[in-house]
């Protein structure tokens, strides 16, 4: 009864009061029921899944002519890595679209990892929204 009392008091922020507490203070507590915890496994994430998961495959980076059409594909392919897809509810659907997007990824990495001066004014704010 001592620790209840206690822990009353505390949480109603009234630290010097050790005796009963008041309905007042009593009002103030949260009584929460020991045991299980909420089962989220329903939910997969907190982001929201992209209406718009149709991706179409793009030519190759190191196929491109120029700076400016470079600088574009990248930039496109930037946006497709932006997709989110939903594994917890469907893991097999989409799965071309996946495909593209996992390419797309690694093409990106290899194309940073081996070039210099790739990210460039134009990229940058793609690369960090």
């Amino acid at each position: 009864k001592q620790w209840y009392q206690r822990r009353v008091a505390i949480t109603a922020g009234d630290k010097k009061n050790s005796g009963p507490p008041t309905a007042a203070l009593f009002n103030k507590v949260k009584i929460t029921p020991l045991g299980k915890k909420k089962d989220n496994k329903n939910h997969s994430s907190r982001f929201r899944v992209s209406q718009d998961r149709e991706l179409q495959k793009l030519p190759p980076l190191k196929d491109a002519g120029s700076g400016v059409e470079r600088e574009e594909l990248f930039i496109q392919k930037l946006r497709q890595c932006c997709t989110i897809f939903d594994f917890a509810v469907d893991p097999l659907s989409d799965l071309k679209w996946k495909e593209i997007k996992r390419a797309a990824l690694n093409e990106l990495v290899d194309f940073v990892t081996h070039q210099r001066g790739v990210i460039t004014e134009a990229i940058y704010p793609e690369a960090v929204r």
